[in-house]
């Protein structure tokens, strides 16, 4: 199997960027690569099917609208009405998108789309990560309006995203792939007035 190349191939260079000072940085970026992504939608008397499906392939429940529910498993994020993305490590589940198609081939209305390579995950952390959000995105980022757990499909500049607040101070942003390099380009920018380092890529 080809290896997949990174959106962010040849613009991705760790190091530090709006300081020299490495404990001064009070943000990091990086990607999540390794990853199976799909898309599973369904119709509402399917639900609960999925529901079972998903908890005994993968050991995820479906989060409530605009909710995440993630373990060491992986991470389903809710995308709209009876509409998730699943999220697991590609070494643990490489065949995610078959598993899943094989599992609901007797339930035609429900459609998994193979989005392996159509998305990308980047990772921005640090005390000033929803301050940097922020100055993108229209939604309210304060934590006690997007606790940890929350996700949201939204806007950052001009570029749709999806945000997951992992952790009070870390949040992961889906992009599609094409945008992905404006993103990353735009979040380096915006973040280093606060001194940001970017990382190794995550796996």
């Amino acid at each position: 199997m080809p290896e997949r190349l990174s959106a962010l191939e040849g613009a991705y260079h760790p190091g530090l960027h709006g300081t020299t000072d490495p404990a001064a940085a009070r943000l990091s970026s990086s990607e999540r690569r390794g990853l199976s992504v799909a898309l599973v939608s369904c119709f509402p008397e399917d639900r609960e099917a999925v529901a079972a499906t998903l908890r005994e392939l993968v050991g995820l429940e479906l989060p409530a609208p605009s909710r995440a529910h993630e373990n060491e498993a992986g991470a389903l994020l809710w995308q709209g009405p009876d509409r998730w993305l699943v999220v697991v490590p590609e070494d643990k589940r490489p065949d995610l998108v078959r598993t899943l198609r094989d599992a609901f081939a007797d339930r035609p209305a429900v459609a998994v789309a193979d989005i392996n390579h159509a998305r990308c995950v980047i990772r921005i952390a640090g005390t000033k990560a929803r301050d940097l959000l922020a100055k993108g995105c229209g939604l309210d980022l304060i934590e006690e309006s997007f606790p940890a757990g929350h996700c949201a499909l939204t806007r950052f500049g001009h570029q749709a995203v999806t945000l997951h607040a992992r952790a009070r101070e870390e949040i992961d942003l889906y992009v599609t792939r094409s945008f992905a390099l404006a993103l990353w380009e735009e979040l380096l920018d915006l973040g280093a007035e606060y001194g940001l380092r970017v990382e190794e890529p995550l796996r």
